[in-house]
């Protein structure tokens, strides 16, 4: 059973909880929970990523803003097309930083896979 996050982001969304997702390619959402601190509401850090492909996967490219209360939290680049994610881990940087993703197969849900799920379409 996959592990569910409580809080997801849509590219070019709102500034969800501390955290914000832009992208304009396939990867669909970012999936997170609360951060490991309280938000700071005034330092934020930029973490961008480039296409990772592999066994059949592509995370696209894009990039996360991020209150630095998030530094060390995981979070999941979620792709709706085939309901695969991408791992990686945010770290707050005084410059933009290159994420390094992880293929992470089908073990990240968000609210939208849970809801799905109970509603018994998938």
């Amino acid at each position: 059973m996959a592990t569910v996050y409580k809080y997801e982001d849509l590219p070019g969304g709102n500034f969800t909880n501390g955290l914000q997702f832009l992208s304009a390619t396939s990867a669909d959402r970012v999936l997170f929970n609360d951060p490991p601190k309280p938000l700071t509401t005034t330092a934020f850090s930029t973490a961008g990523f480039v296409n990772t492909a592999g066994s059949g996967l592509s995370s696209g490219s894009g990039k996360i803003v991020f209150d630095n209360a998030y530094n060390g939290a995981t979070v999941y680049i979620f792709e709706n097309s085939d309901r695969t994610s991408f791992a990686t881990v945010l770290l707050s940087a005084a410059t933009t930083q290159s994420l390094t993703l992880t293929a992470n197969g089908f073990n990240a849900w968000g609210p939208t896979e849970r809801r799905l799920r109970l509603l018994e379409y998938i």
